[in-house]
């Protein structure tokens, strides 16, 4: 096998497995901001998806490093690749 072909298949790999920018941030973030985090995604009733942005992105330089309100509710709403695998019969 070539270097193309092995391109091609490990460009394939990686396409079939989508990550999710909010589970990125979490994996950089130490167990007490995880945890607080997590339950600030959870409490949809009290906590609005712009203010976890903003804490979030807080100290985050560049627009890779940020997070969008978008992603947030995507991943809030369970609508992200974190949950693709979830519900499938």
């Amino acid at each position: 096998m070539g270097f193309s072909d092995a391109l091609e298949e490990e460009t394939r790999a990686v396409a079939r497995v989508p990550v999710c920018k909010v589970e990125l941030i979490r994996q950089e973030m130490n167990d007490t901001d995880r945890a607080s985090f997590d339950s600030a995604l959870l409490d949809l009733d009290n906590i609005s998806t712009e203010v976890i942005r903003r804490a979030v992105n807080h100290g985050r330089e560049g627009a890779r490093n940020r997070v969008g309100r978008k992603v947030l509710s995507r991943h809030r709403n369970q609508l992200c690749p974190c949950f693709a695998s979830e519900g499938v019969s």
